[in-house]
């Protein structure tokens, strides 16, 4: 085999690879989007997170983490279960501040929480999903933005 045929070769290997792992992770958001929130034993729900993130509450752009393994937002009765790096459980007390941010047609929910200056960021959620677990979380009495009230109102109509 010549060296351009060995070459082509080696290309189409690579471009076959990087479509099989884009098209992945397409599926994986878009089935993440679709779905809606689970209802888990003893009367909490776990939110279809396809990816999370952390950040600096005040640059949330600039994470510092991300999770697209087996990223975990559940909401207890009493209590939040969030995994970024390793699972955290924080009660409703604790939250801050609730957002929401529209991207890549998707929906990111952003958790405050008040003894960290780091933010959670669920990723990749559908705008039922979203809305549903801005309900959830307003009815324990967290705070929720504009964005997220905004989010929520337009959900309800």
């Amino acid at each position: 085999m010549s060296e351009a045929a060995a070459s082509a070769v080696v290309f189409a290997v690579i471009a076959i690879g990087f479509a099989v792992v884009i098209f992945g992770i397409v599926a994986r958001l878009q089935a993440a989007r679709a779905r809606t929130l689970q209802p888990l034993p003893g009367g909490g729900v776990r939110v279809p997170v396809a990816a999370a993130f952390g950040a600096p509450k005040k640059f949330t752009l600039l994470g510092y983490a991300h999770n697209t393994l087996n990223p975990r937002l559940e909401l207890h009765p009493d209590h939040v279960l969030t995994r970024l790096l390793r699972t955290r459980r924080r009660s409703y007390d604790q939250i801050e501040r609730v957002d929401v941010r529209n991207r890549f047609g998707g929906v990111d929910l952003l958790l405050d929480f008040d003894d960290s200056s780091l933010n959670f960021t669920a990723s990749h959620l559908g705008a039922a999903a979203a809305a549903a677990a801005l309900r959830w979380l307003a009815d324990r009495g967290c705070p929720l933005t504009e964005r997220a009230r905004a989010l929520l109102v337009g959900q309800a109509q």
